[in-house]
């Protein structure tokens, strides 16, 4: 009997097991998506306050003429 239990059980210890490791590889793919989307926002962010500054030393330049 207790053979028969170890078998029935056994399963679904893999089956928890190997969800256990997808999950741990999903989250992995998330957290370095997440870190990519945040140095991408980063550098927008610099680009755009180039950018601002570029608009803003124009109009000067624009308003003395």
């Amino acid at each position: 009997m207790t053979a028969e239990i170890f078998i029935s059980i056994l399963p679904t210890a893999l089956a928890l097991v190997a969800m256990w490791v997808k999950l741990n590889g999903d989250l992995e793919k998330v957290k370095g998506r997440l870190y990519v989307l945040e140095s991408e926002r980063t550098e927008i962010k610099t680009l755009l306050k180039e950018l601002q500054q570029g608009v803003e030393d124009i109009r000067l330049h624009m308003a003395r003429q």
